[in-house]
C-alpha cells in the first residue's frame, strides 16, 4: 500500500499551462485537412470518370455543411471539457503524474467515452440529427466517413 502512495500527489495544472501545451503540441489537423480534401477530390474524379454518380450535389453539400457544423460544435465542447477536466483534476487529492503506463487507462476511458457518445447519438434525437449523415447514403464514400 505504501508503494502506491508515490503515484499520487502530482502538482496542480495551472490554466497558463494549457496555452504552453497548445503551442508545443503538433497541429495535426493542418496536415490532415489537405489529405482528406485530396482523397475526396480523387474519389469524386474517379466516381465521375466511371459514371457511378456517388456524389449527388445535394447530399454532398448537406454532408459537408453538417460535417463542418459538427467540427465547430465538437471544438466548443472539447474546449469546455478540457477546462472542466483540469478544474476537476485540481480539486481531487489523488492527482497522478503522467507516465507511459497512464496512457493505458486513459485510452480505455477514452474508448468507453467514445462508445457511449456513439451509442447516445443513436438513441437521442438531438445527437442523431448530426449522426444520421453517415447512415443515410446508399453508397459508402470517403466524405461520409469524415462526418
Amino acid at each position: 500500500m505504501i508503494k502506491l502512495l508515490f503515484l499520487f500527489g502530482a502538482d496542480k495544472i495551472s490554466y497558463d499551462q494549457i496555452t504552453h501545451l497548445e503551442k508545443s503540441a503538433p497541429n495535426l489537423i493542418i496536415y490532415a485537412i489537405p489529405i482528406m480534401g485530396i482523397l475526396t477530390l480523387l474519389e469524386i474524379y474517379f466516381s465521375h470518370k466511371k459514371e457511378k454518380n456517388n456524389y449527388p450535389l445535394k447530399e454532398t453539400l448537406g454532408s459537408t455543411f453538417v460535417g463542418l457544423g459538427n467540427v465547430a460544435l465538437g471544438l466548443l465542447v472539447k474546449i469546455g471539457l478540457l477546462y472542466a477536466a483540469i478544474w476537476i483534476y485540481n480539486l481531487v487529492p489523488w492527482r497522478m503524474e503522467l507516465n507511459w503506463w497512464m496512457l493505458i487507462p486513459c485510452y480505455l476511458l477514452f474508448d468507453l467515452c467514445s462508445y457511449w457518445s456513439h451509442r447516445i447519438s443513436h438513441e437521442n434525437r438531438f445527437f442523431w440529427a448530426t449522426h444520421i449523415v453517415h447512415h443515410r447514403p446508399k453508397t459508402i464514400i470517403f466524405q461520409y466517413l469524415l462526418d
